[in-house]
């Protein structure tokens, strides 16, 4: 296949087939070998209180987070915009340094403009697989990345792993996104890379899995304790 060239696409535009043709294959963890812990807690900040009871309004920030939750948490046709507004929300209570931008729908940037952590958000019910899209993000950032490394007067970097989250409705999954400059050539050139790339990913448990997404408590304080976990895997 090495001597069939491919076209370049968007990201948006990115299938199962594009995965394949990059030999990108995923792994799936279970919650310990992903996280690298053994307990994860919910998140303890007093500002996601009333949000982790019962999501009810506690202030104004609250209750916006609570509107754009329960949008995102029913909303089964029309736009994405009420998920990526929750999770800027949910983020930044978290922590998370959050940025809309023009190609992701929501992204974590370090000061110096890097990219950190990317997500790819989809209705719930969606049918589209949101895992081609957010791979061919991760991967643009790569390039980003080291442009900017580069242009700071620091080495360009062989390989960097990239964080990731894709939220169907208010049901997330996890992803690391390991990154080479071989795949990476691969793709701008568009043939056929020899090494293989694996994306780990984790798919979180729910105690009530009939209902998933954040909507039921014990499922809410479960992904908030995966969302506070996964903090730590989005270096500056």
């Amino acid at each position: 296949m090495a001597n069939f060239p491919r076209s370049s696409k968007p990201a948006s535009d990115w299938t199962i087939q594009d995965l394949l043709s990059y030999r990108i294959t995923t792994v799936d963890e279970d919650e310990k070998t992903f996280f690298k812990k053994t307990t994860l807690r919910p998140p303890t900040c007093s500002l996601l209180r009333g949000f982790m009871s019962t999501p009810q309004s506690q202030d104004v920030e609250t209750a916006k987070m609570c509107h754009y939750f329960h949008l995102a948490d029913k909303l089964t046709g029309g736009h994405e915009s009420a998920i990526d507004n929750f999770s800027v929300k949910m983020l930044e209570k978290l922590g998370y340094d959050t940025k809309k931008n023009p190609k992701i729908n929501v992204s974590i940037l370090a000061d110096d403009g890097r990219i950190l952590l990317v997500q790819e958000n989809k209705i719930r019910g969606s049918t589209r697989n949101p895992l081609p899209q957010v791979v061919a993000e991760a991967i643009a950032a790569f390039g980003e990345n080291n442009r900017i490394l580069v242009e700071l007067g620091e080495h360009y970097r062989q390989s960097i792993t990239i964080p990731a989250i894709t939220m169907q409705g208010t049901y997330p999954t996890f992803y690391k996104i390991k990154v080479t400059s071989k795949l990476a050539k691969a793709v701008r050139k568009g043939y056929y890379p020899v090494i293989q790339t694996t994306v780990h990913r984790h798919i979180p448990s729910l105690p009530i899995p009939s209902d998933p997404g954040m909507g039921q408590s014990l499922n809410r304080d479960h992904i908030m304790a995966c969302l506070n976990a996964f903090k730590v895997f989005v270096e500056d």
